[in-house]
């Protein structure tokens, strides 16, 4: 993967990392991966893009469900975040695999508040060390990663 690729909208869907995916997952549970394809998803329930399966951004998150998500990594990476803190708002859990962009409207809009210089009530936000290798890449990615983990019933 060169970093031509991972700034460019070449190719948005790269697959989570199995072993770092299972650690987030005997901590949370999840039972929905939110924004996945029919090679990549990591849970048998899954939603998909472009009438593969219901997508994530049009379908209601249930507050039952904690639902992963590694968004796309482009212009609706915004509206994937936005659907996980409306469910935050409900009661659900959500976490997100997201490029350690601090200086994005993505970030200071919906994870940081910036006037109390934390992130908001709700959202803890843990930053990789190192740079992931994502499924489908042959090297690590350009840049760092966080999870941004929403959790709702607080």
């Amino acid at each position: 993967m060169n970093a031509e690729t991972m700034f460019s909208s070449k190719n948005h869907t790269w697959g989570t990392p199995p072993d770092f995916f299972a650690a987030l997952h005997r901590e949370f549970g999840f039972s929905v991966d939110a924004a996945a394809n029919s090679t990549n998803h990591l849970l048998p329930r899954w939603y998909g893009p472009g009438g593969e399966r219901e997508d994530a951004l049009t379908e209601p998150w249930d507050a039952a469900e904690t639902y992963w998500c590694n968004p796309p990594y482009g212009s609706q990476q915004a509206a994937f975040v936005a659907m996980g803190y409306n469910h935050m708002c409900v009661g659900g859990t959500s976490a997100f695999l997201l490029p350690a962009r601090t200086d994005t409207r993505l970030f200071h809009g919906l994870v940081w508040n910036r006037d109390m210089h934390k992130p908001y009530a709700g959202i803890e936000v843990r930053f990789i060390k190192g740079r992931l290798t994502f499924v489908g890449a042959d090297a690590p990615a350009p840049f760092p990663s966080m999870v941004v983990v929403m959790r709702g019933g607080r």
